[in-house]
């Protein structure tokens, strides 16, 4: 078990290391606005995106689009807030966070609530690719029937967008 976890411990302390030695932080977006898209693998439905930088190191991304399942078209609306994590790797901005999403649909009503893990990376000043790693809990309100709890998700729901800052 040792000799299979010390590849990922060295790559981690590796990661770190490189973060710890870089010369100049992520570019400000502190009172900036990023207008953007995402899309998700898995439950997250591909959005427009709309990320406000409250501070460098606090931001609240509001989305809206739709989810496609077989038979099911649901429009989605949700929300997150990012916690950046504090480095000195230029133009790299990881963070943690929690969403939480809401899907109409003509079955229904569900609510996802998120815990999340990502980074941000600046391509340019003005211009992000981030990615995301979230664990779904899942409930759900069927069209005439009692709610559900469906659990906390057994998979790991990847999400990739972009951002364009004002």
């Amino acid at each position: 078990m040792l000799k299979k976890s010390i590849p990922l411990i060295s790559t981690v302390i590796l990661g770190l290391f490189s973060f710890s030695q870089a010369a100049s932080a992520a570019p400000s977006t502190k009172g900036r606005i990023g207008l953007g898209g995402q899309l998700g693998l898995g439950g997250m439905p591909a959005a427009i995106s709309l990320r406000i930088g409250l501070s460098d190191s606090f931001k609240l991304n509001a989305m809206t689009g739709f989810r496609f399942a077989p038979n099911n078209i649901s429009v989605s609306v949700g929300g997150q807030a990012e916690f950046a994590i504090t480095t000195a790797k230029k133009d790299l901005l990881p963070y943690f966070g929690a969403g939480v999403y809401f899907g109409i649909s003509p079955t229904g009503v569900s609510i996802d609530l998120a815990p999340l893990l990502g980074f941000e990376y600046f391509l340019t000043p003005e211009f992000t690719f981030d990615a995301s790693l979230g664990l779904p809990i899942s409930m759900s309100l069927p069209k005439g029937a009692a709610f559900s709890f469906g659990g906390i998700s057994t998979y790991v729901n990847p999400v990739f967008g972009f951002h364009y800052y004002f």
